[in-house]
């Protein structure tokens, strides 16, 4: 629903204004880095406390996050409500009113987008997979009846005509507050998740038992390697959005169309994350179940990468097949560029397995995959700066640096099993 509210927003907009509405949101989703950390740390520890059929202990978590948290998205509202100019002015030059509504949107949504993993978080530790299910879809549907509320009325027809006239791609909303709506829609989905995510918390946060102490010093610990971690996952999974959008908004060998082509063939690829994201979401928790009660867990791993592996290349397959068929279907628009579609896609069957190997190595609490996943983050950013004449050399650079890191992992995987990789090397040759 998310890809569909995506494709609907991409068939409405110009190339331009949605090149800027997608560097906005990956904006957003670098500055809620916390979002990962937070919904990766309540999860963890929620699901060592679940293992102990503690809801004290689990009340206290929740608690202490929830006031922290609360804070620090206040702090940050207010710092982009008083200074929203200068922040959209990093999108594109001399922003107008209507691009500054966003940027305060995204402000106030801070406050909400930090506080839902918490919940979201305790709903995955504790297994509650159904509901946490429930929750995101609730979210992308409100963002779809929210995205058509808010977007339709800007054409100034009736809004069946609208409809119609922009899914047979023969209308684009170009209007001035486009990019305000289409982001206001995002904003207004999370908030009303938000709202609906505390029910199946209730028998925890009805829990009438005295607070049980829980050991904060290796909480906090444990938050700064994940934060760490989901910085750099955040900007191999979106800086190259921004920077294209950038360097087309200073006058480079890119356009504004260019980044509008970009951002289309990222929406179209990112299927195969949100197709394989959700079974690194089931692997996390039951990881550290298994740990806290001292089974074994490799073959999980082993699963979760195979079942991610094997999707993403059905995925690709169909993108192979008939990329242009694909594109102009879903967004005739740009049949130009489908030769790169295929290319794009590699980039996020590559993420898709980084993402699952960074997951499991933070289960076992083993930071060594923090030093290339940093490095090759750093990487990404000076390679697309450097070379970045085409939408085809942004790619390449793409896929050199992000699968240069997950081969860094493998190895690192590799060097941890060592000695379990030698037996069976002497047992398949007979020694």
């Amino acid at each position: 629903m998310n890809y569909a509210y995506n494709l609907f927003v991409n068939r409405a907009l110009t190339a331009a204004d949605f090149g800027t509405f997608a560097a906005i949101l990956g904006a957003l989703a670098i500055l809620s880095v916390p979002v990962g950390t937070v919904q990766t740390v309540a999860a963890r520890y929620s699901a060592d406390y679940a293992a102990e059929k503690n809801l004290g202990k689990q009340k206290s978590l929740f608690c202490y996050l929830f006031g922290r948290l609360f804070i620090v998205g206040l702090v940050v509202f207010i710092i982009f409500a008083i200074f929203p100019s200068q922040i959209a002015s990093f999108f594109v030059d001399n922003p107008e009113n209507s691009l500054v509504i966003p940027v305060v949107l995204i402000g106030l949504a801070y406050i909400f987008t930090l506080l839902i993993p918490i919940n979201r978080g305790f709903m995955q530790g504790r297994q509650q997979f159904g509901a946490l299910s429930l929750n995101f879809i609730g979210d992308s549907f409100f963002r779809i009846i929210l995205g058509l509320s808010f977007l339709l009325p800007l054409a100034m027809l009736p809004a069946k005509d609208t409809f119609i006239n922009v899914m047979t791609q023969s209308l684009k909303i170009d209007h001035s507050w486009a990019v305000a709506a289409a982001v206001g829609a995002v904003v207004g989905g999370t908030f009303l998740a938000f709202l609906i995510s505390f029910g199946p918390l209730a028998n925890m946060l009805k829990n009438k038992e005295k607070k049980a102490k829980i050991n904060l010093s290796e909480v906090n610990k444990y938050i700064w390697p994940t934060l760490a971690m989901y910085i750099c996952l955040s900007l191999l999974f979106n800086v190259d959005i921004i920077l294209v959008n950038r360097f087309a908004a200073v006058g480079t060998s890119l356009t504004p169309a260019n980044a509008g082509e970009y951002a289309t063939l990222s929406t179209l690829a990112k299927l195969v994350f949100y197709i394989t994201g959700p079974i690194v979401t089931v692997m996390f928790p039951m990881i550290a179940d298994r740990i806290k009660k001292g089974v074994k867990h490799y073959m999980l791993l082993v699963a979760t990468m195979v079942t991610v592996l094997f999707t993403s290349v059905i995925v690709l397959g169909l993108f192979a097949a008939a990329p242009r068929a694909i594109i102009g279907f879903l967004t005739p628009d740009y049949v130009n560029v489908a030769e790169f579609l295929v290319p794009m896609t590699i980039i996020f069957l590559v993420f898709g397995l980084v993402n699952v190997l960074t997951n499991y190595f933070l289960s076992l609490k083993d930071y060594l995959f923090l030093v290339p996943l940093g490095v090759m983050a750093v990487v990404e950013i000076v390679l697309i700066t450097l070379f970045h004449s085409t939408v085809v050399q942004v790619i390449q650079m793409v896929i050199v640096s992000q699968t240069i890191l997950l081969l860094l992992l493998v190895f690192i995987y590799a060097m941890m099993k060592k000695d379990q990789l030698i037996k069976v090397f002497k047992y398949s040759n007979g020694n």
